[in-house]
């Protein structure tokens, strides 16, 4: 206290000097770790043209939708905008409808579907066996989302990024495709968040399913895996 300064900031200065020396007297850098990913002109018009194109074949012409549309068709290259920033660039553009006194969607929406096969559930959970050598096993839960059916729970031995997928298949040819699969932001999921496309993103769109995510940091989203039942 004599110096001025709490003795949490005092341990954090000290566990810096010991790791950096007198570099850590002075401050760090307070810039964001990962770089903010600006869009020029040449994105909005594309966003734009692919919006008009879209809308004139009778199309769903959503910042999603536009998504999908760019990424399947490559106009986005590299750099593929998120679906929050293609409803930025809408927004600013002044194409969107927007009403004040309309309630927001998540106000109204069911926080579960009606109807088997409107929207499976997957999720992922690594377990320990109690076994001497306290082997790892990556156990996949998918259920409908609908009627809490587990249309597809597997173990598999070793973690990998097409377990996902082998259990996502095994399910498909036993029950059908469903309109959509929600999911977390995990790697062997959905890629969206992070502006690439994953396989299972790809194996989706290949037998005609929606992928969807949960809102980042909200597990309850995905609880319902807990519940699953099987005749």
């Amino acid at each position: 206290m004599q110096l001025g300064i709490t003795k949490p900031s005092y341990y954090k200065v000290k566990k810096r000097y010991i790791a950096e020396g007198n570099k850590a007297l002075n401050p760090h850098s307070r810039a964001p770790k990962t770089a903010v990913k600006i869009y020029g002109d040449q994105t909005k018009e594309l966003v734009l043209r692919i919006r008009q194109r879209m809308a004139k074949a009778g199309w769903d012409h959503g910042p999603q939708s536009i998504w999908f549309e760019g990424v399947d068709a490559g106009e986005f290259g590299e750099q593929i905008p998120s679906v929050a920033t293609i409803g930025r660039i809408l927004a600013e553009a002044g194409v969107t409808k927007t009403n004040a006194r309309k309630r927001p969607r998540r106000a109204w929406m069911r926080f579960s579907r009606s109807f088997p096969m409107e929207m499976w559930q997957i999720d992922g959970l690594e377990y320990r066996l109690f076994d001497q050598d306290g082997t790892k096993a990556t156990i996949y839960q998918l259920l409908d989302d609908g009627t809490r059916f587990d249309v597809g729970s597997r173990c598999f031995a070793r973690p990998e990024n097409s377990d996902a997928i082998a259990a996502l298949r095994a399910a498909f040819e036993e029950y059908g495709v469903p309109q959509e699969l929600l999911s977390d932001n995990w790697l062997s999921f959905n890629q969206a968040r992070r502006g690439t496309i994953g396989t299972t993103e790809t194996f989706l769109a290949e037998h005609g399913c929606r992928g969807i995510t949960g809102r980042t940091w909200h597990p309850q989203t995905q609880g319902k895996t807990n519940g699953a039942t099987r005749p």
